[in-house]
């Protein structure tokens, strides 16, 4: 069951619920079921909300994802992730991982300094990063905010540099193009994104995760595929809120 602790790391690029009780604050909410086949074995949770951080105006991203069910009996994964952007930029300041799976724990922190290009990690350092380097939460909303699909062609690949335990990752992404997806909400038009990953145990192929954001104002992500070895995970969202008031429900 350790992969399955994996792909839950995975769906939080990209990517029980949070309590029902909304911040005033808080501006969007999406709320996704983890299914592998017929097994439903977790869910997740992104929120956003404005705030402050040292003085300064930021958006706050924050995503929680754990088991349910047989699966968290089996292997118990609660994982959190937070990440505070620039408002204009959606580049992140600061960002938490704090894991949790079965008796390991992990809890790190880190923050950005972009007008330097480095990241001071309280346990290793300073390191220097590529320019508009961002986490593992953030680069989630940053494609949404800031990425012009209409602009790609079909098959156009571009990389992004992401943060996570002490490293730089490369994340290269190739845009599939426009596609209907049909959904409990009806068929809607999608901008379709396949991050490239590493082939191996878990995934059978680089292209081996789907993802699904909706061609609108609010592209939200209504889909991720992870084809892997045992089967296809699907991470379909069940609810988008903005302002407190539901925009999508299954």
């Amino acid at each position: 069951m350790k992969r399955f602790g994996i792909i839950v790391f995975c769906l939080l690029i990209g990517w029980g619920v949070f309590p029902s009780i909304v911040s005033a604050q808080e501006f969007e909410r999406l709320e996704y079921d983890l299914s592998l086949g017929f097994i439903r074995g977790g869910k997740a949770t992104f929120f956003s909300r404005d705030t402050t951080l040292m003085g300064k105006k930021t958006i706050h991203y924050k995503a929680w994802g754990r088991t349910v069910g047989v699966v968290d009996a089996l292997y118990k994964v609660d994982d959190t992730y937070e990440s505070w952007v620039n408002p204009s930029t959606f580049l992140p300041f600061k960002a938490i991982r704090n894991v949790r799976e079965r008796s390991y724990r992990d809890y790190s922190v880190a923050y950005f300094h972009q007008d330097k290009d480095s990241v001071f990690d309280p346990e290793k350092g300073w390191m220097q990063v590529p320019g508009n380097t961002t986490d593992i939460i953030s680069i989630f909303f940053y494609l949404r905010k800031q990425r012009n699909f209409d602009s790609l062609k079909v098959g156009e690949t571009f990389v992004m540099s992401m943060w996570q335990t002490g490293k730089v990752y490369p994340l290269a992404v190739k845009y599939m193009g426009v596609k209907s997806l049909k959904t409990s909400f009806g068929k809607i038009d999608c901008y379709v994104l396949s991050p490239q990953i590493k082939a191996g145990k878990l995934f059978k192929k680089t292209d081996g995760m789907t993802v699904w954001i909706s061609k609108d104002a609010n592209k939200v992500p209504l889909l991720l595929d992870f084809d892997i070895r045992v089967g296809t995970l699907k991470c379909e969202l069940t609810e988008f809120r903005k302002y407190g008031k539901v925009v999508l429900k299954r």
